[in-house]
């Protein structure tokens, strides 16, 4: 099972890349998916636009390489437009 993490853009990945091991590109329909290991765990990160059809895109294709399953999904990035109340390192679980 795998821990996928999905933005809106690349960009959003570039503190968090460089704690993964193992990283390896991957081949999809989206603009940019990779697999990897954190702490141990597989984990799949895929960025592919803004808006609900292009983030549909790389969840179907970031679940869709990992042959296991996914065990969770996290919707991670800048997304300060999610609500004004949130302030800068805010935590948002829904």
């Amino acid at each position: 099972m795998a821990l996928v993490f999905v933005a809106a853009e690349e960009r959003e990945f570039s503190g968090f890349l460089e704690f993964l091991e193992d990283v390896r590109p991957f081949r999809g329909r989206i603009n940019f998916l990779r697999t990897g290991k954190l702490k141990g765990r597989n984990v799949v990160v895929a960025a592919n636009g803004q808006g609900p059809g292009l983030a549909r895109a790389a969840v179907e294709d970031a679940a869709g390489i990992e042959e296991r399953g996914v065990e969770a999904l996290i919707s991670t990035g800048y997304c300060g437009a999610l609500d004004s109340s949130l302030k800068l390192a805010e935590i948002f679980v829904d």
